[in-house]
């Protein structure tokens, strides 16, 4: 696959993603795929696999509990030295001043969720 993958091969490679879960490099190689405009088709698919997961194996899981895991916007601007009002970050008016910041803030929440499905991946009578 390459840097040009298109909307029919997103999801061939989001499952890809899922299967690699548990591979950190693999995952990341895949990853380093996707072109920064369908990152948030990713990281929907991922946040949508999440949920049926737990929902699957009889865990409970909310919005909440999933962005509680994620970088916040202060801490992500902190973490790279950003001084733009934290509105441009939510508005995600940064996607289109800096996709390559905006990327990487994406890519950890998708990561994020890669720990989570593989945290989710057990039904609760296994706990």
């Amino acid at each position: 696959m390459n840097q040009e993958t298109d909307s029919s091969s997103i999801t061939d490679l989001e499952r890809q993603l899922v299967k690699a879960c548990d591979d950190p490099g693999q995952f990341g190689a895949l990853l380093g795929q996707v072109l920064l405009h369908k990152l948030t088709e990713v990281q929907a698919y991922l946040w949508d696999y999440l949920f049926t997961l737990a929902r699957e194996n009889g865990r409970t899981l909310d919005r909440d509990e999933v962005t509680r895991r994620m970088i916040g916007n202060l801490a992500y601007q902190r973490l790279v030295g950003c001084n733009e009002e934290e509105e441009t970050c939510r508005a995600k008016i940064c996607f289109i001043t800096n996709p390559n910041c905006s990327g990487n803030k994406i890519k950890m929440h998708i990561n994020t969720l890669r720990e989570m499905i593989l945290e989710y991946n057990k039904p609760v009578e296994e706990l």
